[in-house]
């Protein structure tokens, strides 16, 4: 039941902003809402094919095919998805709980769930309106509580989902999924599930590639985009004078990325030491 704590304060911090005021927060719900009733409009298609570069860059498929689907069964409106916004940046409460609880103990369940609900970095990416990230991030969450429980079919689904969402979420899914089938591997567990893992990893990638492949070639253009836009960043954050934004539409630069991971390395720290005091690593730490 210590769940229900911050689950409350999740919510509590979630619904204020919202308290006599209809306005979305950030400044992307605009570009949200031509998304979404852009794919709605090509229905049946499930993804237009009169997309521009920049918005097939900007707009990974997978939100707003799930959209198109909840416009089927009536949410036809923005206010909705406004709402289930804050939905999902309070259920990430219960992901975050589950993982800790299948990966660590339920203790430690709470505790992440209690930090997340409070954290000023992840209100940070509400009050943004960071709508693909937190989607994503819950549904990651629930794909490597899927992968401890050996729950291969929900998995792939699961995961290629994320990677339709959004991109470099996927990327940070992936690596902790490949650390983890490593870390499995060399613990000898058995053949079957090492092989069932791999083929899962596998059929994840192609499906969620698949989301990519393009009506028309150029659809393949965003790709230049990311490898552009993350050369510049690496670039700039080696030069030490990085002061723009990393990514188009981004209003957070490397330096506050910086600051922000500070919060959170005393946690990190502590729980890398308390794995190796166990002499049990963990790839969710890593």
């Amino acid at each position: 039941m210590l769940i229900i704590l911050p689950l409350i304060i999740a919510i509590v911090l979630r619904v204020i902003p919202y308290i006599d005021n209809t306005v979305p927060l950030g400044y992307d719900p605009g570009i949200y809402k031509y998304e979404i009733e852009r794919y709605w409009k090509g229905l049946p298609e499930i993804i237009p094919s009169d997309l521009e570069n920049w918005d097939r860059q900007w707009s990974p498929p997978g939100l707003f095919m799930i959209t198109s689907i909840l416009h089927l069964y009536g949410f036809d409106s923005f206010d909705y998805y406004n709402y289930l916004f804050i939905f999902f940046d309070v259920i990430v409460v219960l992901a975050v709980y589950s993982a800790g609880k299948r990966f660590f103990s339920q203790e430690a369940g709470i505790i992440a769930a209690l930090f997340y609900s409070v954290s000023l970095v992840q209100f940070k990416a509400f009050e943004l309106f960071y709508y693909k990230n937190v989607v994503s991030i819950f549904l990651a969450l629930i794909a490597i509580y899927l992968y401890k429980s050996k729950k291969y079919i929900p998995l792939v689904m699961t995961g290629a989902v994320v990677g339709a969402i959004h991109r470099p979420t996927f990327l940070i899914f992936g690596l902790v999924y490949l650390l983890s089938l490593c870390s499995d591997y060399f613990r000898e567990q058995e053949s079957k599930d090492i092989l069932r893992k791999f083929v899962s990893g596998c059929l994840i990638l192609l499906l969620a590639i698949a989301f990519y492949i393009p009506v028309h070639f150029s659809a393949l253009l965003p790709l230049k985009g990311v490898v552009e836009s993350t050369k510049e960043a690496v670039e700039s954050i080696e030069s030490g004078k990085e002061k723009k934004a990393i990514g188009g539409g981004h209003f957070i630069t490397s330096e506050k990325y910086h600051y922000s991971a500070m919060y959170y390395l005393p946690l990190a720290v502590s729980g890398a030491l308390v794995t190796l005091r166990m002499r049990k690593i963990n790839p969710i730490i890593l």
